[in-house]
């Protein structure tokens, strides 16, 4: 068995705990999805507002690239359903992860429209599934965030409280290759 034995030369004069030379643990296996994709898209597109975030993450989580799952995570970063009181969105934040991680360009358009959501980490993951995507479409959007130049953006709700997300930004311009934005991230 293995995994399951050890082999241990132990000196003379070391005593060890009782259960020490105990089977070693079983190395849990990958998760298993607990939906159907079916359900994911229903539920995303559902009126539960913590089943329809926890459809965008899982979405994601397990690369579910079918159409109609594109097609709903590109409608969920417009959704107004599922603001919070201090105006973030959830949902959209997960949308726009998930959509990084699904390696369809169809996402790009909807994603630079939500780099210019009010909620900072809406643009924040925007900015990563930008780079994610590596389409250079959207470099003049996100050379105006890192310049502050979008109207109606809010900062962060916690402390630095940094007007927008700098670093998701500046890496996606690295990786995008912004060789022309140069001049506007040097102060960074």
């Amino acid at each position: 068995m293995i995994g399951k034995c050890r082999r241990l030369l132990i000196p003379p004069g070391i005593f060890l705990p009782s259960g020490f030379l105990s089977p070693m643990p079983s190395i849990p296996e990958e998760p298993q999805p607990d939906l159907t994709i079916e359900q994911a898209i229903a539920n995303l597109q559902g009126e539960d507002l913590g089943l329809r975030v926890y459809a965008a993450w899982w979405l994601g989580r397990f690369r579910v690239d079918a159409p109609e799952a594109i097609d709903t995570l590109i409608a969920a970063l417009t959704d107004e359903a599922d603001r919070t009181g201090v105006g973030g969105y959830p949902l959209r934040r997960n949308a726009a992860r998930a959509l990084g991680k699904l390696s369809d360009r169809r996402a790009v358009p909807a994603l630079i429209t939500a780099l210019e959501c009010s909620d900072f980490y809406v643009r924040e993951a925007a900015a990563q599934s930008l780079e994610m995507l590596n389409d250079p479409s959207g470099l003049p959007q996100l050379i105006a965030l890192l310049n502050d130049n979008v109207p109606g953006t809010l900062p962060a709700p916690e402390p630095p409280q940094l007007t927008q997300p700098f670093d998701a930004i500046l890496e996606a311009l690295g990786t995008l290759g912004a060789t022309a934005a140069l001049s506007d991230i040097q102060p960074f």
